[in-house]
């Protein structure tokens, strides 16, 4: 009624050519300069899957949001649009996808209002360089670059606080904890045209779960060593019996590292992981050469040097796990201090973006 009232005051034309309605060029205000169009983007994350850490790159499948506002289209039906001739923002993915795939593209229109929803379904692999010293307690940021075909003159993307943000909350991972994933509302240059392009950054922050290599691999090392103590027990004089306990334990473990190498991230410097099992194999070492030496020694005086032999690598590996543990403490509060930091720059860049400024 309202809009039937306007055409019968003559404020809108009582019949609208479509087609010359729309302009592909950049929008323009009142005065006919150039102005730029804020587009509100919103997504869900529905899945994250093949965390590759060798390779280095993870696929996701989510849904994103882009809303705008466009006068000309004020007064249509969504169903009269010809949506390849109006304005939109033409999103591209930037820098790290390897294969991404638009699932589906559907445009909605609140009649009345002009304001307009572009909902786009992306499915695609991308690359991530995976920090993994601190494997497996470490954590990592996938990170999702949407662009622009527009410059950052015609188009300024902002967050849609009045759509809930994140990953699917029935979604879970066997392997990786999920955390609150963040956005970044910046801006990029292009190299080749020297241009300077809208860029949303998603960071979506994962952290492993170490329970599977703790209790499966770490354990079963660490009662190896423990093992390899039961040759302080048989007498010195008896070095082929200490010395097949030694060996066994040793060509045991070396045929386990074999088994849960593919179950390591493949990588040429060492990880938390890697440093516990070298040490591992470092006690036996040492527990094999002890009970070389003490064959050497008097008789009499053996049974006192396999005692405070013992006692000393007993004490020496309880320190070292000691120690160990706090090496991991040390890389979760790392972990967490960036991950801190990482929001606090994701704040402040979002507020300089949202002045205006580049980010």
């Amino acid at each position: 009624k309202m809009k039937a009232a306007e055409e019968a005051a003559g404020l809108v034309p009582h019949t609208v050519n479509v087609r010359s309605s729309f302009d592909r060029r950049p929008s323009k205000d009142i005065t006919g300069l150039l102005s730029t169009k804020v587009v509100s983007v919103a997504y869900q994350v529905l899945s994250i899957s093949d965390i590759d850490d060798n390779q280095n790159r993870f696929s996701v499948d989510m849904i994103v949001y882009y809303t705008w506002y466009d006068e000309t289209l004020r007064w249509l039906n969504g169903t009269d649009v010809d949506w390849e001739e109006v304005w939109q923002p033409h999103p591209i993915f930037f820098d790290n996808d390897l294969e991404a795939n638009t699932i589906f593209s559907h445009f909605n229109l609140s009649e009345g209002l002009g304001r307009v929803t572009l909902i786009e379904r992306y499915r695609g692999t991308f690359y991530q360089r995976l920090h993994l010293a601190d494997f497996p307690f470490d954590r990592q940021t996938l990170t999702v670059s949407i662009g622009s075909k527009r410059s950052a003159v015609e188009l300024r993307y902002v967050e849609d606080e009045s759509r809930r943000c994140g990953i699917k909350e029935e979604f879970r991972m066997a392997e990786w904890h999920l955390l609150e994933p963040q956005s970044t509302f910046k801006t990029t240059r292009s190299v080749s045209s020297n241009n300077v392009y809208p860029l949303l950054k998603l960071g979506l922050r994962v952290r492993r779960r170490s329970g599977y290599y703790v209790y499966n691999t770490a354990v079963t090392i660490f009662m190896m060593v423990i093992m390899s103590w039961s040759s302080f027990f048989v007498r010195a004089e008896e070095l082929g019996d200490r010395m097949a306990i030694t060996l066994t334990l040793v060509l045991t473990a070396v045929a386990w590292k074999y088994v849960v190498a593919d179950k390591l991230p493949k990588i040429s410097y060492l990880t938390l992981f890697d440093w516990y099992i070298m040490s591992a194999f470092l006690f036996i070492t040492v527990t094999g050469i002890e009970n070389v030496v003490v064959t050497l020694v008097d008789r009499d005086h053996a049974g006192t040097v396999d005692l405070y032999v013992g006692v000393t690598i007993c004490g020496l590996w309880l320190v070292w796990h000691f120690l160990f543990g706090l090496w991991v403490w040390r890389a979760r509060v790392r972990a967490q201090g960036v991950y801190s930091k990482d929001i606090a720059l994701s704040e402040e860049t979002k507020m300089v973006c949202l002045d205006g400024g580049e980010g």
